[in-house]
């Protein structure tokens, strides 16, 4: 059986991950825009605004296997806020909090 090394690092709009590597790394991030193959756009609500992303490389950052839904709709509408994306992030920090308590 062949391993498919490209799953290990697709992203998705809306995709919660983590760094890996750099000032930032262990924060938590959503995947805002992909750029090309190798660098997307990821955002936080707080130092990382949608109006001033961060561009990651996508080697730099760990997937986590959720994704938040109607994203790519919410960002083609213009509904998306700062404050949405911080409260998803809050969410998703205490569900990976309260999963690493019960290992």
């Amino acid at each position: 059986m062949r391993f498919n090394k490209e799953s290990k690092t697709d992203l998705y709009l809306g995709q919660f991950c983590r760094s890996k590597q750099g000032r930032d790394k262990d924060k938590l991030y959503i995947v805002y825009e992909l750029v090309d193959e190798d660098y997307l756009l990821v955002v936080d609500g707080k130092y990382k605004t949608l109006s001033k992303p961060k561009k990651k490389n996508k080697k730099h950052l760990q997937k986590i296997n959720d994704i938040i839904d109607d994203f790519e709709k919410d960002k083609l509408e213009n509904t998306l806020t700062n404050e949405y994306i911080k409260r998803k992030i809050k969410l998703k920090e205490e569900a990976l909090i309260n999963v690493e308590r019960c290992y």
